[in-house]
This record gives C-alpha cells, structure tokens and sequence, in this order.
C-alpha cells in the first residue's frame, strides 16, 4: 500500500512543543492540545498524523489511573469528528495514536488522548498485539534519551474501507521516533492486515 510521506518544516501551530511539524493539507486541521499536537482529516475523520514529546523526566511521573472514556474535541466542530460509537457493530475498536500512557504525567493530558481526535479503528488483535509491542518499545527508547518527538501516522487510499461517520479504516501505521539531541531515528511501519 502506499505511504502518505511529508517533509518536516521548522513551524507550527504549537512552537511551545514541537520542534518540527509536518504541514496541514487541505482536508485537514492541525490542534495543538497540552501534550500532543493532532493533524486530522475532516472528511476521513481520523488522524493523517500526531506529534507530541516525551523524555526520562515525563515517563517518571506518576501516573494517572482514571482518564475518562473516548469524547468528542471541543476545539473541533462534531461534524468533522466520528462519534463515540463509531466502533459499535464492527470488528474494530478506537485505538489511540498517541498512547494514554504516554499522556498520564497529568490529568488534564491523560483526558485530551481521549479525544476522539486521536483515535483510528484498529483490529483488537492489532491494538492490543504488534501496535501496543511498539508503543512499549517506544516508551522504552524515549526513557533513556534526554527529549525525543514521536510522530505517529495513519496510512490509507481512496479505496479503503468505511465506517460509520465515513470514518476510514487505515492500511496500516508508522511512528517515526527522533532524538532531538542527537538527531538519531527509527521509523516503523505496520500493516494492520498482517497482525
């Protein structure tokens, strides 16, 4: 399947977190919320991608256990958004792009990765197998650099499939991880057929 690519350009809607940030398309929003910053397509209604920071100091706070359930952004109108059921009757569930665990350094983050902006349908067994693997491996990189950007992307065509709300199931997913200190990369791309 073919990957959506973007270059990085040194500008943002979130300056205060983001060092570099991929650009808007003409479909789509970028929100800069607490902890992450969300590109989202207004007629898909998922994310084309989401960017946030982490470093040893966010991943040693304690963590918050009660976040709430998936709602709907308010710095978004509804209509762009897939509702809270949009899951309900398929074989998919709402899985995070930017991991509650990495937002649970505070309340009010570990409640904004709950926005139905930072959310694609996944098989289960992919969320809670291959994907939730790599989330991990992530968390475990970030831990041992000083500040590192996690960008995470959605990959799909006109011809994939639909939902409820017209909200596409993707291909498939990448993350790239960066250390901004020292430059160095990792970029992963899964195939969620293939779980």
């Amino acid at each position: 399947f073919a990957t959506i690519l973007f270059s990085f350009i040194p500008k943002g809607n979130c300056p205060h977190h983001w060092i570099n940030l991929p650009p808007a398309t003409k479909n789509s929003t970028i929100i800069c919320h607490t902890g992450y910053c969300v590109n989202l397509d207004r007629v898909d209604k998922i994310p084309i991608w989401t960017t946030y920071l982490i470093n040893a100091t966010t991943r040693a706070l304690p963590r918050i256990k009660q976040c709430g359930s998936f709602r709907y952004d308010p710095t978004l109108p509804k209509k762009f958004q897939a509702g809270p059921d949009v899951c309900n009757g398929t074989i998919y569930n709402r899985g995070h792009m930017v991991p509650r665990a990495d937002m649970a350094y505070s309340q009010k983050t570990c409640e904004e990765s709950y926005y139905l902006t930072n959310f694609a349908p996944q098989l289960p067994r992919f969320n809670g197998g291959k994907w939730a693997f790599l989330e991990e491996y992530v968390r475990r990189w970030a831990s041992t650099r000083n500040m590192v950007q996690i960008t995470t992307g959605t990959i799909f065509d006109e011809n994939s499939t639909r939902i409820k709300y017209g909200t596409v199931i993707p291909n498939g997913f990448y993350k790239e991880i960066v250390d901004l200190q020292t430059g160095g990369t990792e970029y992963y791309e899964l195939s969620m057929d293939s779980s």
